[in-house]
């Protein structure tokens, strides 16, 4: 269960862990790039990283670009959402794997508790 944020005009930072469990290093100035959607719509994305990821290291992704239009969530009742990370969504890096590049979170958000 999740506390009743974000709330209304309050902004929403997306963060990914991205694992290198290859067996080449990802070299520093290549591009590692992450889309992030919430309940299948794209909402953010990072294509800024160039840090480079050692085999069996892991860099933290921060969005940096995000869609310009404005959603609207009812907030009197309980909502779900679902917010999905992909790791390398254009497939731009070699990688021996491509099934593990996904992660989807399903999430509920609950409307404050009355004050007593």
């Amino acid at each position: 269960m999740m506390p009743p944020y974000p709330q209304r005009g309050e902004k929403v930072v997306m963060l990914a862990t991205v694992k290198n469990q290859g067996i080449d290093p990802v070299p520093a100035g290549t591009p590692v790039k992450v889309s992030f959607t919430v309940n299948g719509q794209l909402v953010s994305w990072s294509d800024d990283y160039l840090g480079g990821i050692p085999v069996g290291g892991m860099a933290l992704v921060c969005a940096n670009n995000g869609t310009l239009r404005k959603q609207c969530v009812e907030r009197r009742y309980t909502w779900a959402f679902s917010v999905t990370a992909v790791a390398d969504p254009d497939n731009s890096l070699a990688e021996m794997s491509e099934e593990n590049k996904c992660c989807e979170a399903d999430r509920q958000v609950y409307p404050p508790a009355p004050k007593i």
